[in-house]
């Protein structure tokens, strides 16, 4: 048996394996399973994994990660070559016997691979798409056993990475059977991701966007690591509200600019003019290289960024 598991909500991919992983240890032995390329990097021991089954071997479930090319590969391109040829040649003759889940988690579906992957007939394609905003609050309201609008409150702290939620919501869960408000301002931490994506979308409330920044400051955030978000987030917004003013759909934006449906929506609904953005985007642009250059001092940062802040 072959799966294809792909796209890309990483956490999901995971938890399923991880529950396969235990049914079938439980049945067949830790021995017989085998995870790539977190335990070996090499195409020729994955290779030799895969073409076991023969008479007398015992069955196998086999993980190969990073296959086909992952926009956060893992594994040479040599050996990756090596691995979708032998796929591409040997797919029909592998052991029915064995397990065998291929994993790509952010996949270019343009690739010959790839397409050859999720249309073969003997592979079974499980896609695991990132969740649109009223899927990630029906998710969180069914796992945690709480009501819409405590769910949106905790992707307002956590923001959509369902690692970090998972991390900080089973904190409060060690303690209590029930998550409410008062716990999670307690014991959730606000995500840095968050954060600067909230320091964007609140430009018009100013003394919330400073209590934002000095929350960051107040952390201890590396200035360089708030700038990389700010930037990131200020490139998604202008590209969201251009193609938002070109027709698309939230829906369509998602797909295009391969960012998370939720933060698109979050964008898409509330912000409709982006000269700002771009304006901000190049203030930003000076202080960093005001920063690099010595021109400004590196400690001074806070106070700078809340002065644009405060002219927007």
């Amino acid at each position: 048996m072959i799966f294809f598991f792909s796209w890309e909500e990483k956490f999901l991919i995971e938890q399923q394996l991880t529950k396969w992983k235990k049914a079938f240890v439980k049945k067949y032995g830790s021995n017989n399973y085998y995870v790539y390329p977190d335990i070996i990097d090499s195409a020729d021991e994955i290779i030799s994994a895969c073409m076991g089954g023969w008479l007398f071997d015992e069955k196998k479930f086999i993980v190969i990660k990073w296959v086909p090319k992952d926009w956060l590969n893992k594994i040479w391109s040599s050996d990756l070559e090596k691995l979708e040829k032998f796929f591409t040649e040997h797919i029909d003759n592998l052991s029915s016997d064995n397990v065998i889940a291929i994993v790509s988690y952010k996949p270019d579906k343009r690739t010959k691979f790839y397409k050859f992957l999720s249309k073969k007939s003997n592979i079974d394609l499980k896609e695991f798409k990132a969740f649109s905003e009223k899927k990630l609050i029906a998710y969180l309201v069914k796992t945690f056993q709480i009501n819409d609008s405590l769910a949106e409150y905790i992707i307002g702290k956590t923001w959509v990475n369902l690692f970090t939620i998972h991390n900080e919501l089973e904190k409060i869960l060690k303690i209590s059977n029930i998550i409410t408000k008062e716990l999670i301002d307690k014991y959730v931490n606000t995500n840095t991701e968050q954060d600067s994506f909230a320091l964007l979308d609140n430009l018009k409330n100013k003394q919330k966007s400073i209590k934002i920044l000095q929350n960051l400051q107040s952390n201890q955030e590396d200035f360089f690591k708030i700038l990389w978000l700010l930037y990131w987030n200020l490139k998604n917004i202008i590209l969201i509200v251009e193609n938002k003013k070109d027709g698309l759909t939230s829906k369509e934006i998602a797909s295009k600019l391969w960012v998370h449906p939720f933060v698109v929506w979050k964008i898409y609904k509330y912000n409709n003019d982006f000269w700002i953005y771009k304006e901000i985007f190049g203030k930003l642009i000076d202080l960093d290289y005001g920063i690099k250059s010595g021109k400004i001092d590196a400690w001074l940062w806070y106070l700078y960024l809340k002065k644009i802040i405060l002219d927007m």
